[in-house]
């Protein structure tokens, strides 16, 4: 059987996508992601009841707001535990973008 390794980081983005709420499953120190996450799902959730579908311009805006607050809250959180590296120029960047998609086709083609 093989084994999938993956960093604190990588973890903590999973959790984020698979939408865990237990708190208990998240890293020391991050326990609050689960509950920031939790409300940010809820409030989408609530947009859906209510409208049948998820868009944030649908939200009153006391609930944009609380809903940006939080995200912002969630960001801040990942932020401080795992730090962005150093900015870099857009050209750059967009082409650091580009050939890691390069990498990828090589390996899905194959």
């Amino acid at each position: 059987m093989s084994e999938t390794v993956v960093d604190t980081e990588e973890y903590v983005g999973l959790l984020i996508r698979a939408g865990e709420f237990d708190s208990t499953k998240w890293p020391a120190g991050m326990e609050q992601g689960a509950v920031l996450l939790a409300r940010i799902r809820g409030i989408e959730q609530l947009c859906r009841e209510e409208h049948g579908v998820w868009d944030w311009e649908l939200l009153p805006p006391d609930l944009q707001d609380e809903y940006d607050c939080v995200c912002l809250d969630l960001s801040r959180l990942r932020d401080e535990f795992f730090p962005p590296g150093p900015n870099i120029p857009a050209e750059e960047f967009f082409a650091q973008l580009e050939a890691e998609r390069a990498e990828t086709a090589k390996w899905v083609t194959r």
